[in-house]
């Protein structure tokens, strides 16, 4: 069914810092892959802690009417968790890019949970990694867009400037649009 919620947290170790600059260098990655799943981001209100302990929480509209959460908070564990609903009562739910749950009106109906301990320690086929080279390969040869493209980019630009300026304002900040069908589709080799 339709996306309707989106929640995604994420912490990683090893920083205290309260202005918010440690969310692009690794916070970039849950930005690509939230308008990825669910589509562009219209709106997006962030707030942040006080003191010396940083996380940034934030709610998103998104354009198709779907609304989102995330939370990030560093220094902590690295850890990361994703949930995402539809309208019709399906959710899936990944922790920390390795077990993915299927869930029906709230029952589990399905379930992936590999043998390996943690997301960076296992092979790029594992990870994903060989296959999104082989589409990307494939797409340059039949002079198709990737699904990863320039306009893609764009939007997580501007869904983290909108982060930005709302962590100033303490408002919530309107995403700047982008156009994927005015990108160029690259030639084939």
């Amino acid at each position: 069914g339709k996306p309707t919620f989106l929640q995604v947290r994420r912490s990683k170790g090893g920083r205290t810092d309260t202005t918010g600059d440690w969310l692009w260098p690794w916070g970039c990655h849950v930005t690509d892959l939230v308008h990825f799943m669910f589509g562009p981001v219209e709106r997006a209100q962030a707030i942040k802690t006080r003191g010396d302990f940083g996380a940034i929480g934030l709610n998103l509209n998104f354009v198709n009417g779907a609304a989102g959460q995330l939370a990030y908070v560093s220094p902590g564990p690295n850890w990361e968790y994703v949930l995402a609903v539809g309208e019709t009562m399906e959710a899936v739910q990944v922790d920390n890019s390795i077990n993915m749950t299927h869930y029906h009106g709230g029952s589990p109906v399905g379930a992936h949970h590999p043998s390996f301990v943690a997301g960076y320690v296992h092979s790029g086929v594992e990870m994903g990694f060989v296959g999104e080279l082989q589409a990307f390969a494939q797409c340059i040869r039949e002079g198709k867009q990737p699904l990863s493209n320039i306009a893609e980019a764009t939007h997580t630009m501007a869904l983290h400037e909108a982060f930005m300026r709302s962590l100033d304002t303490g408002k919530a900040e309107q995403v700047e649009r982008f156009d994927a069908a005015s990108l160029p589709v690259p030639a084939g080799l």
